[in-house]
């Protein structure tokens, strides 16, 4: 069953992120497909680091990718499907992030604070993807599907920005210093 999206602020037209690459994606988007109701809207599987973002202005994105060149690529693992708490007779589904990635996050998310003061992080970051809203008995069917932990090098910061019809999609990458 297909969730329904809900409406995204139209002056929020960028995030800095990090993308799943296109080789580890595969359970996971087939997971968000079914039970993710901003599929369409973010159609790339990924971690939000800083968000919302307005329009880029003042060559800020040529600041970011200086400040990211001083960060170092790291190796981050999602080893586990988890299930959040029921609000609305539905649970956040969502792949966490290895914990000794999260200080590498946080590295980035400090470097897009020093570039976006004005955007007050929304809450603490902690990395995960999120892969949709699941009742329990959903639930209980994804717990006998097997799932595969995914692993791979942080190599880059992606900025996602909105187009005309509403997606966002990956628009800028920066690379990260080689470790």
């Amino acid at each position: 069953m297909r969730r329904t999206a809900r409406a995204v602020a139209s002056d929020f037209n960028n995030a800095v992120c990090i993308t799943i690459p296109p080789d580890e994606r595969v359970q996971m988007q087939e997971l968000r497909e079914e039970f993710d109701p901003s599929f369409r809207t973010w159609a790339v599987p990924h971690v939000k680091v800083l968000w919302p973002l307005g329009d880029e202005k003042e060559g800020r994105w040529d600041l970011l990718r200086a400040r990211c060149k001083d960060i170092s690529s790291f190796t981050v693992s999602f080893p586990e499907l988890v299930m959040g708490e029921p609000g609305d007779g539905l649970s956040n589904l969502y792949c966490p992030a290895s914990d000794e990635s999260i200080p590498h996050f946080l590295s980035i998310q400090r470097a897009a604070l020093s570039v976006f003061p004005e955007i007050p992080p929304t809450r603490p970051l902690t990395p995960s993807v999120h892969v949709g809203r699941c009742t329990r008995r959903e639930l209980l069917d994804l717990k006998s599907m097997p799932w595969t932990p995914i692993s791979f090098t942080v190599s880059r910061v992606t900025i996602f920005t909105r187009g005309a019809d509403g997606m966002f999609r990956p628009n800028y990458q920066f690379p990260l210093s080689a470790a």
